[in-house]
C-alpha cells in the first residue's frame, strides 16, 4: 500500500483503523517520508475487496478515525494485484 497526503503521525491512526475496523491482519512499514508512506498490508482477500471497503467508507469518520482527525477523505488512485495507491485529500 502506497499512501500520500498523510503525515507519519496520522499514519499510525490509519494503521490502527485498518487493523481494528477492516479485515486487515497486520501492517508492516516498508518506508516512510513526508511525501509517501509504503506499507506491506496482510489482507486475507484480494486487493480489490480492500479497495471497495476503503472506497465505500472513504469519508466516514465512524469507520476511519483518521478521517475525523485530519478532515481528509481517502481517495483510491490505483489498485492492481498486490498493490493499492491511496491519497488523503
Amino acid at each position: 500500500m502506497k499512501i500520500t497526503g498523510l503525515d507519519p503521525a496520522k499514519a499510525g491512526i490509519f494503521r490502527d483503523d485498518l487493523i481494528e475496523r477492516t479485515a486487515v491482519k497486520n501492517v508492516n512499514e516498508i518506508s516512510s517520508s513526508q511525501n509517501e508512506i509504503i506499507w506491506e498490508v496482510i489482507y486475507p482477500g484480494r486487493v480489490f475487496a480492500l479497495r471497495d471497503t476503503l472506497s465505500f467508507y472513504a469519508d466516514d469518520p465512524r469507520m476511519f478515525v483518521v478521517v475525523k482527525e485530519t478532515g481528509k477523505k481517502i481517495k483510491i488512485l490505483d489498485a492492481k494485484r498486490g498493490e493499492i495507491k491511496i491519497a488523503f485529500e
